[in-house]
């Protein structure tokens, strides 16, 4: 028989360890009804409201240069407006596959924009367009389709031209150009439009679902955005700029201006006059340059900051505004 060494364990009292797993749980529940009561204070205030891409907006797309589409038929919300998509795969009412007699048809291309983000379909500056532009001698109206696709760049845009603008025989088509043109492409999977992460958001699981659910999310998220860039824009301005636009890449420079040129091209062989609109670029932006180089004219649009929402994007007025500005300008090239 072994002798006791005199020494003994005491197991844990089942009361302390309950305790701490009382804790636990009462922490996990504080934690939930924070993030219950803050969700519910950011709807009550319209506070992070913008919800950015709806599950079901988009689907992937048959042409790997284009990577995704809006999904036709879709009835839904997108950034806190209504938004319906016609059979074309374009917002707006259902139109014909070629222009009326008489009508001047103009099809405009772009990304958020141009699709008219956070303003209503008759709202964004394509429908606005459609009343302020003149009809060019020889026509008796106007009819502008918005074939913006939020997410979209310079790449993509030439890609939809060709897929499926230049089919709709258009008169016209306006190119409208922002700073991040040159980023990579956006994806759709499993109904969800996929953004490229970057290090100005937030790198937390579940993503995707709070992005299209959650306003607490959305709001946290801005803040974040907006002081993390700002922070850095103090400490680095040239990487705050490539964090920001990521158009640093010259192979995507030449790519877009080789397929801009294409476009150009084949667009005047067919009659069919194209016009960059530039909506939104950096001063140190190389987009002037490669729609230059692309022999494209380029139209200088202004939009003041009260005539933007709190992510950059224009509000009612600032669509009103552009399409004001184009509608002065355009008719010198038509």
């Amino acid at each position: 028989m072994e002798k006791s060494t005199g020494t003994s364990v005491t197991p844990p009292k089942p009361r302390k360890r309950f305790r701490w797993l009382g804790i636990l749980l009462m922490m996990g529940v504080s934690l939930v009804v924070a993030l219950a009561l803050g969700e519910w204070v950011c709807r009550l205030a319209h506070l992070g409201d913008i919800i950015l891409y709806e599950r079901g907006m988009y689907v992937e797309s048959t042409d790997p240069d284009l990577a995704y589409e809006l999904k036709p038929g879709y009835d839904g919300t997108s950034y806190g407006s209504e938004v319906a998509v016609n059979s074309m795969g374009f917002r707006g009412p259902e139109c014909s596959t070629e222009p009326r007699p008489g009508v001047f048809r103009v099809v405009c291309v772009g990304d958020s924009f141009t699709f008219g983000m956070g303003v209503k379909y008759e709202q964004a500056w394509p429908a606005r367009l459609q009343t302020e532009l003149p009809p060019p001698a020889g026509f008796r109206e106007v009819e502008v389709i918005n074939a913006g696709v939020s997410g979209y760049n310079l790449i993509q845009y030439c890609q939809e031209i060709a897929d499926k603008v230049i089919p709709l025989k258009p008169h016209l088509v306006v190119v409208g150009l922002v700073g991040n043109d040159l980023a990579p492409s956006f994806h759709a999977e499993r109904g969800y439009l996929v953004v490229p992460r970057k290090k100005t958001t937030l790198p937390i699981p579940g993503k995707r679902w709070l992005q299209t659910h959650s306003h607490l999310y959305q709001f946290i998220n801005m803040k974040y955005q907006s002081a993390w860039t700002a922070t850095l824009e103090k400490k680095n301005p040239q990487l705050a700029h490539e964090l920001t636009w990521q158009d640093r890449d010259q192979k995507a420079w030449a790519e877009a201006q080789l397929r801009l040129t294409r476009m150009r091209r084949e667009l005047r062989d067919r009659g069919i006059q194209i016009v960059v609109a530039r909506l939104l670029l950096p001063e140190n932006s190389p987009l002037p340059d490669i729609v230059h180089h692309a022999d494209v004219p380029i139209v200088p649009v202004e939009i003041a900051r009260q005539d933007r929402l709190a992510d950059g994007h224009p509000n009612a007025a600032g669509h009103e505004s552009i399409a004001q500005q184009l509608a002065a300008v355009l008719p010198n090239f038509l």
